[in-house]
């Protein structure tokens, strides 16, 4: 097993929900983990209850890193979602996803904090690594 290979092996993979063009994750330590951790979706908290929404880049990003489970029709009898097949699902909400990953990952990877966009035709905030957004 190379370094990489154990590297992934030991990093949890985390359920989520899909509901329509965003994912739902329940989960306390994935919701410290992605989003205090990483920057990755936006937390919406309730009485006691704390659930992390994501879009569907990110939920692209997750699951490139095989840190994220969705299974069909969210049944876990059902087939695991692979990337390919999340990107086709996700595209019937955004024709542009493709592209938007593309330049997301590339944000990510150079270190910026990446978040959405508001209004028509701005697709990301981006910040400076360590930044208060």
């Amino acid at each position: 097993m190379t370094e990489k290979e154990h590297e992934n092996s030991e990093k949890i993979q985390y359920q989520g929900i899909i509901d329509k063009d965003k994912v739902i994750l329940l989960n306390t330590n994935a919701i410290e983990e992605f989003y205090q951790g990483s920057y990755i979706g936006t937390l919406e908290e309730s009485e006691k209850k704390k659930k992390l929404i994501l879009d569907s880049i990110e939920v692209l990003l997750l699951c490139e890193r095989n840190r994220i489970l969705l299974w069909e029709d969210n049944d876990p009898k059902n087939p695991l979602y692979d990337f390919e097949s999340l990107l086709t699902y996700f595209t019937r909400f955004d024709k542009r996803l493709w592209q938007k990953y593309i330049i997301y990952m590339d944000l990510r990877k150079r270190g910026y904090i990446v978040r959405p966009g508001y209004g028509e035709g701005i697709d990301f905030l981006v910040y400076k690594r360590g930044s208060n957004f």
